[in-house]
């Protein structure tokens, strides 16, 4: 059971929430603030379980010897068993419980009682748990549980609409029919690189490319043909730039790239690459312009365009 620790799925969905980046979550210590409350107990904590250490993420505290934030050696957590039986657990006394009498936690910081539930993500992965811990004996009631059970479940929500909130921000910036970026990407990555170059004076280059006869494909094969043909190009191409370059479609048959560290030559290489990708009897015209001080983006896509423009008349 204990392999559930180590479950890949598990621990992509704890990398996927944001729970353990250095991202404050106010809801989270809204909800320990009312955990603390619902049941009495002076400290409730937020827990996310990975596989070889348990991090506070959240949390309230009325016993000053704890803190609500920091990392713990699985030896020493208790919510790790919360994740290894996905149920909750109940200690009534840990000086006397079975699994957690010889733990440092009890034996050396004084633990005594603890009420943890499961910290479910969206998709229903246990990544944690939502506890209450006292340093003096009790025992928790059923109200107390059904109270942490619909805060745990209140997390879960939290978690599943800031999931959502990143997907929609994501498809935002997606073209809809290729799966690449879309002018909005590379507005938003251009004024990032060129102030990365401005800054540190490394080269930026940028690729423009306009499919030919793409238009004679729409008239001949009909839309749907002309749409599989702008998909086909996006599978091709995207393995073909390097992981800090942005390829767009900015529309229609106009593609782009965004060539961070790249000059002149440089750009000129990518865009040949790509362009003896195409399938047979699919021609493609494209410019290049490396970025020169004190110019503006708009200025060096410009002369890209124009050398595309150049090319294409000469077809």
């Amino acid at each position: 059971m204990a392999d559930r620790l180590n479950d890949p799925a598990r621990l992509e969905a704890i990398a996927a929430s944001g729970l353990v980046d250095a991202v404050e979550f106010e809801a989270l210590n809204r909800i320990s603030r009312l955990a603390a409350y619902a049941t009495g107990a002076p400290l409730a904590l937020v827990n996310v379980v990975g596989a070889a250490q348990h991090a506070t993420v959240a949390g309230v505290s009325r016993i000053e010897r704890f803190g609500t934030s920091g990392v713990v050696s699985l030896e020493r957590s208790f919510c790790r068993h919360v994740v290894i039986d996905e149920a909750p657990l109940v200690v009534d006394d840990a000086r006397a419980h079975p699994l957690l009498a010889d733990n440092p936690s009890v034996t050396e910081d004084g633990v005594v009682t603890y009420l943890g539930v499961p910290l479910r993500g969206p998709d229903g992965e246990v990544l944690g748990a939502l506890c209450a811990v006292d340093e003096q004996p009790r025992e928790w009631t059923d109200g107390d549980r059904a109270a942490m059970d619909d805060l745990a479940a209140m997390i879960t929500d939290e978690l599943a609409l800031r999931q959502s909130s990143k997907e929609i921000e994501t498809l935002a910036r997606r073209d809809p029919l290729t799966g690449l970026g879309n002018r909005r990407l590379w507005d938003e990555q251009a004024a990032v690189e060129l102030s990365r170059s401005r800054r540190d004076g490394t080269p930026l280059s940028v690729a423009l490319f306009d499919l030919d006869g793409f238009k004679a494909v729409n008239d001949a094969k009909g839309h749907a043909a002309g749409d599989d043909l702008l998909r086909v190009l996006a599978a091709l191409w995207t393995p073909l730039v390097r992981l800090p370059d942005v390829l767009v479609r900015l529309g229609g048959d106009e593609f782009a790239a965004l060539l961070p560290g790249s000059d002149g030559p440089g750009a000129a290489v990518v865009a040949d690459r790509l362009a003896a990708s195409l399938p047979d009897g699919i021609g493609v015209s494209y410019g290049t312009a490396q970025w020169i001080a004190a110019e503006t983006f708009d200025e060096l896509v410009a002369r890209a365009d124009h050398e595309l423009y150049t090319r294409k008349r000469e077809r």
